[in-house]
């Protein structure tokens, strides 16, 4: 999936509005309206980053729904390998899932479409707590809209215990940073509106992400 990797992000009296490949943010202290742009096709598929305080989506069958007739999958990353697809009503998937605050998601659309998503950050919110289990284990993550982070090793070296920070390749696959020295390839850009796979040893670390 092509990626622009340039991020701008203004700041003025209380209003931020950040640009980047991943579509459009629009902030204030009352929350995030952000328009994501899904460009990999089914059955590749999109990484998402979901506000973690949001009312919009229950559960992953309200996600597909707000997609209309462009939604052709929407994925929970499961840490010990495969995913949880939500296909449709009368598809014979199983059971939607919840919505968690903090979790990525993975979208297959066709055509390639946007989406509007709002909410508001929790800046209390221990991210690390949700890494029950140590690497190998891989929890795919929702990163704040107005992320600090610039590559996914800035989220590695923020991340007390952190063994891999993946960005996942829409067609299959990943590309992980595993550290300094560590032999990895280069660090990727992070994307706004895009969610990172990440793994831990030990589990459960306190950490909270970085945000302007």
């Amino acid at each position: 999936m092509p990626r622009n990797k340039t991020k701008k992000v203004i700041l003025t009296l209380g209003l931020a509005v950040a640009l980047a490949a991943g579509g459009v943010v629009t902030a204030s202290n009352m929350g995030f309206k952000f328009v994501k742009n899904y460009t990999a096709v089914d059955p590749q598929l999109n990484t998402l980053s979901i506000p973690y305080f949001q009312s919009q989506f229950a559960t992953t069958r309200d996600l597909f729904n707000d997609l209309g007739l462009n939604a052709k999958q929407v994925c929970r990353l499961n840490p010990l390998g495969g995913r949880t697809c939500w296909l449709g009503d009368g598809a014979g998937s199983p059971p939607p899932l919840a919505i968690v605050p903090g979790q990525g998601y993975q979208v297959g659309v066709s055509p390639a479409t946007t989406q509007v998503i709002v909410g508001s950050h929790d800046p209390a919110l221990n991210i690390g707590a949700t890494f029950l289990l140590p690497d190998p284990a891989l929890y795919l993550t929702g990163m704040p809209y107005h992320t600090t982070y610039v590559t996914t090793r800035d989220i590695f070296n923020d991340i007390p215990g952190a063994k891999q920070v993946c960005r996942l390749i829409p067609a299959g696959g990943r590309t992980c940073w595993l550290g300094d020295g560590a032999g990895s390839p280069p660090p990727v850009t992070v994307v706004i509106g895009d969610s990172y796979a990440i793994a831990v040893t030990p589990a459960g670390p306190t950490w909270i992400p970085d945000h302007y």
